[in-house]
């Protein structure tokens, strides 16, 4: 394709310059030809984007410019998400196709993201390694704090040759802020919302030589919705250095903390729907925020290599741990006789640690005319989980006496 790309551009370069050159031909009357003109350009699909449209994207997993994949891919980046106003993952996704990116609602547990009618709740990437939660019902990944991504990925259609069995619908994948070798910047700001969440947050990147950079993310707030009594008190930081230990191998370290306090919410009793008005079902609470309780911490350790062997070969390298805990107590809806609610409580203690680990060698070679993008890869994932969950009965409710419990 790049061949034939060139090709063509030269043709045109001598279709516009042919009177010029029928004017300047040598003294024995042959007209003078230009030769073949390259040009080439680079987009590093982890780096800060200049604007809203990117011509790479980490997902393929090759650098293979987007216009050649012959999937479906789009990418979210930063000044995107910031110009929507995107507070997590399921808004910044809003106006991706094909993608419902809040199937049952906001909830700020973890993302419930749909693509193609699939479930992606084990088809959700980090840095090209599956985030996963669990191995039960539900299986969700957490939610990422979405001022520690640079962009989005969406890539549809299958891609177990990339990234093992998964849906035939394809995945999500987040791309964390890197430490930048190009200058210095830092930001610090202020954030609220009509919801009443508010927030501080700064980013700040240094370069401290021609070989060693740093950066450091950090959030802090609360993430209230539009549900009365949700609020998510969160807080993230990380920490990212980049070493360049020859003119051909850098190396590339990440690291990571989440801490929030995510509760769902508890809905309304399905038998309510088209008899009492909606206004005032979504203002009542049929939960009871002194049983509601939350504590979720999770840390990611992430390790990276990238050799040029200077023959058209590279290699790249990629290894992350995570370590998740989190326990959860919450009430919820069993069902309704007339105006009498009946409630449950489902109390969780979920743990795991896990091993992500990925290896590529990608290049080119010519047969002929052909020019080949080959790619090999290995990849492999250790996962430990340890997690209990408890179903009880609690007291009922009147929505008409909602102060009398029965």
């Amino acid at each position: 394709m790049m061949l034939s790309r060139l090709l063509l551009l030269g043709s045109s370069g001598l279709a516009l310059i042919a009177p010029m050159a029928l004017a300047q031909q040598t003294e024995e009357g042959r007209p003078t030809f230009l030769g073949v003109i390259d040009l080439e350009f680079g987009e590093n699909p982890t780096a800060p984007l200049e604007g809203p449209v990117a011509r790479s994207a980490a997902t393929t997993k090759t650098g293979t410019p987007i216009a050649e994949t012959p999937v479906s891919v789009s990418v979210v980046p930063r000044s995107l998400i910031e110009a929507q106003g995107a507070a997590n993952l399921a808004e910044a996704l809003t106006y991706s196709a094909g993608i419902v990116a809040e199937n049952y609602g906001g909830d700020p547990r973890f993302d419930s993201l749909y693509l193609r009618g699939f479930n992606l709740e084990n088809d959700k990437f980090l840095d090209g390694l599956r985030l996963m939660r669990s191995t039960q019902y539900p299986t969700s990944a957490p939610s990422f704090e979405l001022y520690g991504i640079e962009r989005v990925e969406v890539l549809r259609g299958p891609a177990s040759v990339l990234y093992g069995a998964g849906t035939p619908a394809g995945l999500v994948n987040l791309v964390q802020k890197r430490a930048q070798a190009d200058g210095d910047f830092t930001e610090l700001g202020f954030g609220a919302d009509s919801n009443g969440s508010l927030a501080l947050y700064g980013d700040m990147n240094r370069v401290v030589d021609d070989r060693f950079a740093y950066r450091i993310t950090g959030k802090l707030g609360n993430q209230r919705t539009d549900v009365r009594d949700i609020d998510n008190e969160r807080a993230y930081l990380a920490f990212s250095a980049s070493y360049a230990l020859t003119d051909a191998t850098e190396l590339e370290f990440m690291a990571s903390r989440h801490d929030d306090a995510p509760i769902s919410p508890t809905g309304v009793p399905n038998g309510f729907v088209g008899i009492y008005d909606l206004d005032d079902l979504r203002d009542f609470d049929f939960a009871d925020p002194s049983v509601n309780s939350s504590d979720r911490a999770m840390t990611t350790l992430s390790f990276g290599v990238t050799h040029d062997f200077g023959t058209g070969w590279k290699l790249n390298g990629t290894f992350r741990y995570t370590d998740f805990d989190w326990t959860y107590r919450n009430i919820y809806i069993s069902g309704n006789t007339g105006s009498i609610v009946h409630r449950g409580v489902i109390d969780q203690d979920e743990h795991f640690d896990s091993l992500a680990f990925d290896l590529r060698l990608a290049g080119s070679l010519t047969t002929g005319a052909i020019d080949h993008a080959l790619t090999f890869g290995l990849d492999a994932q250790r996962f430990n989980e340890q997690a209990t969950t408890a179903f009880s009965a609690t007291d009922d409710i009147d929505y008409s006496r909602p102060a009398m419990a029965t």
